[in-house]
């Protein structure tokens, strides 16, 4: 459900949802364009299960930073291995209704989030809002409808 996205080694990242299947977000990695091979995952628990549709930016610190789907809202996880492990999936401070978001690294080099709400709010699925970050997730301006 995640689109890919290129990473400063040139690989292509593809997130990939597998639901019912542990880990249920999935990070595939290409070079060639030909040929896909796993390179970690993640596993939210069964209780918080949704639709993972995981996003994945590679922040300027070099770990990855994901922001996944959960049943009550969005977790994040982290990796500092590219992509190989991953923390724990946490409620993330974004907040907000379970339902897909997008985050993507800008060519300014700033983060763009599109979610629902204000960040931090949970008002439903509706009031879609983009935000920027200037500083790698921490905080986020605009909120653009």
């Amino acid at each position: 459900m995640g689109k890919p996205v290129v990473v400063k080694s040139g690989d292509w990242i593809y997130p990939v949802c597998e639901w019912h299947q542990a880990p249920s977000s999935r990070f595939y990695a290409t070079r060639d364009g030909r040929t896909l091979a796993l390179i970690g995952g993640i596993t939210l628990p069964a209780k918080l299960r949704c639709f993972d549709e995981e996003n994945v930016v590679e922040l300027k610190d070099g770990r990855w930073w994901s922001l996944l789907r959960g049943g009550d809202g969005p977790y994040e996880s982290f990796s500092s291995d590219a992509g190989r492990t991953w923390s724990d999936p946490v409620a993330s401070p974004i907040a907000g209704p379970s339902s897909r978001h997008c985050t993507r690294r800008l060519p300014s080099g700033n983060i763009l989030l599109i979610a629902h709400g204000k960040i931090g709010e949970n008002v439903g699925r509706t009031q879609l809002n983009a935000f920027v970050s200037d500083d790698e997730g921490k905080t986020w301006k605009g909120g653009l409808l």
